[in-house]
């Protein structure tokens, strides 16, 4: 999932390198875990990835969309695929 989600940082010209995104992922799923709300990992992944350039945190908050729908499309694909194998 990090892998995806810099693939779409690059796409949208948000330049940081792979290092710094799973810093950032890893800190998104750390607050995943200790803060009560399920959009807790995204919050931090928008505003860690748009710190100090808030300008650009349009085309992050984008990003974290899209790479959530991607992954949501993802599941979906996989279980039409498994329903039609189990028939």
């Amino acid at each position: 999932p990090l892998a995806r989600w810099h693939l779409l940082l690059r796409a949208r010209g948000v330049g940081l390198s792979l290092g710094t995104t799973a810093q950032i992922g890893l800190i998104g799923y750390f607050a995943t875990i200790v803060l009560p709300a399920t959009g807790g990992q995204d919050l931090v992944r928008v505003v860690y990835a748009s710190r100090g350039r808030t300008e650009r945190a349009p085309d992050v908050l984008a990003t974290v969309l899209l790479d959530r729908f991607t992954g949501l499309l993802g599941i979906a694909v996989l279980g039409v695929t498994a329903g039609a194998a189990l028939r």
